[in-house]
């Protein structure tokens, strides 16, 4: 939840972007996604909840988007001293 926080309130303060938002759940990212095609980016943490909880997110939205219409950001924040920004 710091994470996201943080990360939301860096991207906040650039004017480029017009709006951050954040969702709790892969069923509401597909859902937000359909209600703003506009949308830019999207950033998806791959270990989530679970190891495989963030890359099954990708399968969805490669499936509900084949498109693809936005950039889909993965990254990896794990607690010990590693971070990795596919």
């Amino acid at each position: 939840a710091v994470f996201v926080l943080g990360l939301k309130l860096a991207l906040s303060g650039n004017p480029a972007f017009g709006s951050v938002e954040s969702v709790a759940s892969p069923g509401a990212a597909v859902a937000f996604l359909n209600a703003h095609p506009e949308t830019d980016i999207a950033v998806v943490d791959i270990t989530l909840e679970s190891e495989t909880e963030g890359l099954t997110l990708l399968g969805i939205l490669r499936e509900a988007f084949p498109a693809g219409g936005f950039f889909l950001i993965l990254l990896s924040a794990r607690y010990g001293g590693r971070r990795i920004l596919l």
